[in-house]
């Protein structure tokens, strides 16, 4: 029987400095992409379904954005929400474009509203 490589998954143990990783809870981020949130309480989250990109905008706006966490030794940070539901688990490169943290190929399914219960 051939060996076949494991493939890493969602998870920021091993992540790379300019990557993220996506799971039901949010979004971890490398310590590269961590240390643009230095000085910033929150993150804004763009979707954008047509080009299958999603955006991350550091940003003090605490109404637009998520709160970012950070773990004890304050160099990972980190945001959690639903809407990560809507995205994949797993790990993406980064590229940081006008101010945003930004992925591409990102598969986002559509969410359905919940029934309204009277």
């Amino acid at each position: 029987m051939a060996f076949k490589i494991v493939e890493k998954t969602a998870g920021v143990k091993g992540l790379n400095n300019n990557e993220l990783s996506i799971n039901s809870y949010g979004v971890g981020f490398g310590i590269e992409i961590s240390n643009k949130f230095n000085g910033f309480t929150s993150c804004e989250v763009y979707l954008d379904r047509d080009n299958r990109k999603v955006g991350f905008k550091p940003t003090n706006n605490t109404l637009k954005g998520f709160r970012v966490g950070r773990n004890k030794q304050n160099n990972r940070a980190s945001i959690s929400g639903k809407w990560a539901t809507q995205l994949p688990n797993k790990r993406f490169v980064t590229r940081y474009e006008d101010d945003m943290i930004i992925i591409n190929d990102c598969d986002i399914a559509d969410i359905k509203p919940k029934a309204h219960k009277e």
